[in-house]
Parts: structure tokens; sequence; C-alpha cells
């Protein structure tokens, strides 16, 4: 009996510490300081190294600032908004736009919760007469592994600074003479003339795009191998089994269901500077290589969109050919309406809640 009243007293405790009026406040308090730390963090290291560690993390740990990240204030208001419809709201008709203005919030929140895990961006970038039907991941690299009937894949992360158990674990299962003993974000291969071959670790770039791995693997005999982004890309190695094996390093690629070509680059300048105002591609876009391919053009401001799929113009360059490329942005994400319907939702309960109460002080005025 006393462990049942106890029980009763502890859910009721939960219950309204998730509908207090106090936790709606920490929760904005809480997301505008994030705002605030997160944007100065920005300034130093980058837009991606913001994300991972004020908004993609429950907790925030910063030399000594220690602050719940914005994944935990997302769920504490998510639970908050839901615990006070369920356990505390007055329903009535009069309360019809407002419970709909809640359940676009919610949805809002679902949303955001839903494109975290399972939206996936990459970066295509082509050269003018170039197609591709694939996109590179920003930040996962992964070593491919070709030998004898065996194509394999080692994934290497590049969000941390050390190197993840996981990708030492399958190269063991790969490989297993062959170990990682060194691992650089970014980094660079060089031949020296008195050293031989050395890697040499490079200051990250606060575009984390920009980040190219390097890597030296070790054998039982104490031999050195290397892999990075530039002219050390993969190296053959026959392990004492006399097994060949090809390993090359690449940035992990996502098949997409069409195939883009690029026709042609625009990049229009600030009057009288070398600043881009604005930088445009124009497309050809085909689902498979008999279809006939249709035009379309992507610029900053003007996305093409097919299905899950948006692209977005990212950026431009020369390259050491003097040909013009274009980089395309690549956003796969399902639930990409639920933030527009949540949107929509709300603005509908919030208008539909004023038109009642309009509807009630006409009805008084005509009363009285």
């Amino acid at each position: 009996m006393g462990t049942e009243k106890n029980f009763s007293h502890s859910l009721e405790a939960l219950i309204k510490a998730l509908t207090s009026f106090k936790l709606t406040l920490f929760v904005l308090a809480s997301l505008t300081l994030l705002t605030f730390f997160g944007t100065i963090y920005q300034a130093e290291h980058g837009l991606y190294m913001a994300q991972k560690v004020f908004f993609d993390s429950l907790i925030v740990k910063d030399g000594f600032l220690i602050l719940p990240g914005v994944r935990l204030i997302m769920w504490l208001a998510f639970l908050n908004l839901s615990a006070f419809m369920i356990f505390k709201f007055k329903y009535s008709w009069k309360k019809f736009g407002l419970i709909i203005s809640h359940l676009g919030l919610i949805l809002l929140l679902i949303g955001g919760f839903y494109n975290l895990h399972y939206s996936k961006e990459s970066l295509m970038t082509l050269r003018e007469g170039e197609q591709s039907s694939s996109s590179q991941d920003y930040y996962k690299w992964e070593i491919k592994v070709l030998g004898k009937d065996l194509v394999d894949a080692v994934p290497i992360d590049i969000s941390s600074a050390k190197l993840k158990p996981e990708s030492q674990e399958k190269l063991s299962k790969v490989i297993p003479e062959l170990k990682i003993t060194q691992f650089m974000r970014n980094g660079r291969v060089f031949e020296t003339p008195f050293a031989g071959t050395i890697a040499k670790s490079l200051p990250l770039a606060k575009e984390y795009e920009q980040n190219q791995v390097a890597l030296v693997f070790e054998n039982k005999s104490g031999e050195n191998f290397y892999l990075d982004a530039f002219e050390h890309r993969y190296f053959n190695y026959s392990d004492s089994t006399e097994q060949n094996y090809k390993l090359i390093l690449k940035r992990t690629s996502y098949e997409i269901p069409l195939i883009i070509g690029l026709e042609n680059v625009e990049r229009k300048l600030h009057p009288n500077t070398q600043i881009a105002k604005s930088y445009a591609s124009t497309v050809s876009v085909k689902t498979s290589p008999t279809d006939i391919a249709r035009k379309a053009e992507i610029s900053m401001n003007k996305p093409f969109r097919y299905k899950d799929y948006t692209f977005f113009q990212s950026g431009y360059g020369i390259d050491e050919d003097g040909q013009e490329f274009s980089s395309l942005a690549v956003v796969k994400n399902a639930g990409r309406l639920l933030p527009y319907i949540a949107s929509l939702l709300t603005s509908l309960g919030l208008l539909l809640h004023s038109l009642i109460h309009l509807i009630e002080f006409i009805k008084r005025k005509s009363q009285a």
C-alpha cells in the first residue's frame, strides 16, 4: 500500500514538473543562451563544429562552459508541451484554435527530431560537361578495400578528434595484420628527400568539408603505409598469405535516383569587385540513361526539387586546368513537408482562435 502511495506521489510530482510554466521559461531561456553562445562559437570554429557542440548534443561541454544541449532542450520542450496538452489543458470548443496551434507546435518538434536523425546531406561537384548519379558526404570518409572476391568499406568519421573503434575493428576483420597508427582529420602525406614518406597534420578548416583525411598504417613487420586525399589516394598491400589488396581513400558516396549533368555555370560579381554576388548552374536532369533530359536552373535562391531530394547551389570554382565547376548541396529529407504543415497548423489555429474570440465579442456587444 505504501509503495503504491509513493508511486502515486512520484507520478504526480513528475506530471507537475513536466507541465510547469517554469519548465517552459527554462526551455526558452536555454534556447536563447545556446543560440548566443553557438553564434560566438561558430565565428571561431565554423558552422559544422557549432552544430556538433551546441545543436546536436545532449550536454554542451567546452572548457568551463557546461550547458544542456539543444537536443536535450527540444526533448524537454516536447515533453512540456505534450504533458500540458494531456494533463492540464482544459478542452472546450472555444479553445479549438489553441488546440490546433499546440498540435502544430508538437508536429514541428517531431519534424525536427525526424530531420535530425533521418535527413542526409551530401555534396555533388561537377565540371562543365560532366554528369553524375552520386553525391559525396561532407564529413564521412571510407577506405574501400578491394581484393580477390572482396569489396569492403571501412568507415572513417572526422566528426571527432579520435578514430572511432569500429573503424579499426572493421579493418582488422578484413586485413588482420594491418592497423591504423595515425589518424588526421586534416592532413597530407609528403615525400621528403631525407625522411622519406611522412604524414603531417594540418590545422582544421572552419569550413569543415574542406578538411582532408590522412592515415598511417602499420603491419606486423613494422612497415608503414600512407593514405591521403591527394597524391597518396591508394596503396597496394600483400599480406603474409600473399593475398593482394588495394586500399582506396574516398569520401562516402550515395547513389541518387537522377543523372545530373552540368551544362553551364555562371558567377556574377558585385560591381568593381571580385566578390561573388550570385552563382547559377544550368543542369540537365535524367531519371535513367535512356531518358530524355530536361533542363533546370539552380541558383542561390532557387533550388531544384525531385521527390525527397533538394539540390542547392553551394559553390563555384575554377580547377587547375582552368575549367569551371559547380558544387551542389544535395539534401535527402523525407520529412521536409512536416515543418510547412506544422507552421500552417499553428497559423491556422491562431487565426481560428482570434475569429472565435471576435465572434464572442460581437455577440456580447449585440446583447448589451
